[in-house]
C-alpha cells in the first residue's frame, strides 16, 4: 500500500485506506496536475482557479480543501445518499394506507 490506495487486482480497482499521520495521498507530481492552490477567503471563485478554469470540482488535495470557503460552482455538493432519510410522498401515503389497515382490523 502507498499512499493510502491497495490495488485490487480482482476488481480491477484501486481501494482507499486510511492512513498515518503525515503520508500524503499522492506522489507530490500527481497533487500539482491535480489540484488548485487557491487560497484567499474566497477561494475559487475567478478565472485564476486551476479546477475551475478546468470545469472540474476542487477536492480535498486542492490548497482550499474544497471546503467552506470555495466557491467553484462545479464542486459536487450532494451524494444520493444524502437524499436517503428525506420522506417523499409515497411514503406518507403508504404510512397512511397501513393506518386504515389497522383500523379494519380492530
Amino acid at each position: 500500500m502507498e499512499h493510502g490506495w491497495e490495488a485490487d487486482d480482482t476488481n480491477k480497482c484501486l481501494i482507499p485506506r486510511n492512513m498515518e499521520d503525515g503520508v500524503s495521498y499522492a506522489p507530490e507530481h500527481i497533487l500539482k496536475l491535480v489540484r488548485c492552490g487557491c487560497t484567499s477567503e474566497r477561494a475559487c471563485r475567478g478565472g485564476k482557479c486551476g479546477c475551475m478554469g478546468r470545469q472540474l470540482p476542487c477536492t480535498m488535495f486542492c490548497t482550499c480543501g474544497c471546503g467552506t470557503a470555495c466557491s467553484n460552482p462545479f464542486n459536487i455538493t450532494e451524494s444520493a445518499t444524502d437524499h436517503a432519510d428525506i420522506p417523499d410522498d409515497r411514503d406518507e401515503a403508504n404510512d397512511r394506507a397501513m393506518d386504515v389497515d389497522d383500523e379494519e382490523d380492530e
